[in-house]
C-alpha cells in the first residue's frame, strides 16, 4: 500500500510568517500621506492604491481561487488588482481604475477579508497535492509569500 508523502509544511511557522509579512506591508502603506494614495509617482506605473490592493488580491487569486478552486471575495477588486503589469500608455494607466479606484477603506476591508481567508487556508486547507501544479509541493502558498516579500523590497 502506498504511503502518503511527508508534509513539507510547518503550518504554525507559515502562519506566523504570513502574519508578519502582512503586518510589515501594512506598516509600509501607513507611511504614506493620504494625499498621494491615488497618485502615480512614476509615469506609466499604477497609482499607489493599486499596490496596496494587489498584494491581497494576488494571494486570493493564486491560492484561494486558482489553486483551491474556492470563491474569492470581490470579483471587481480581484480583476483590477489582479496583475502588477504596468500600463503601456497613459490612456491605459488612467482607464484601469475607471470609473474610480476603490477607497482606501474599501481596500483595507478587502485586505482584512483576504488575510482571513489565507490564514484559514494555511491552517486547514489541502495545500499539498501532486495532481495540481499550483498545489504540488505547496507552490501557490510559497508564491504568495515570496510575492509579498518581493513587493516589500520594491516598496521600501
Amino acid at each position: 500500500m502506498p504511503t502518503a508523502a511527508a508534509s513539507i509544511l510547518d503550518r504554525p511557522a507559515l502562519l506566523d510568517r504570513f502574519r508578519r509579512l502582512r503586518a510589515r506591508t501594512r506598516e509600509l502603506f501607513t507611511l504614506l500621506d493620504e494625499g498621494v494614495y491615488y497618485e502615480r509617482p512614476i509615469a506609466l506605473r499604477n497609482p499607489i492604491v493599486f499596490y496596496e490592493g494587489h498584494l491581497p488580491a494576488f494571494a486570493v487569486n493564486t491560492l484561494i481561487r486558482k489553486a483551491l478552486g474556492a470563491s474569492g471575495i470581490d470579483p471587481r477588486l480581484e480583476v483590477i488588482f489582479a496583475r502588477g503589469i504596468d500600463p503601456e500608455t497613459e490612456a491605459t494607466a488612467v482607464a484601469r481604475g475607471n470609473p474610480a479606484w476603490p477607497s482606501r477603506q474599501e481596500v483595507a476591508a478587502y485586505s482584512s477579508e483576504a488575510d482571513r481567508l489565507i490564514e484559514e487556508a494555511i491552517t486547514s486547507a489541502d495545500l499539498e497535492r501532486a495532481d495540481n501544479p499550483l498545489l504540488d509541493r505547496a507552490q501557490a502558498l510559497w508564491a504568495i509569500l515570496e510575492h509579498e516579500e518581493m513587493h516589500q523590497e520594491t516598496l521600501a
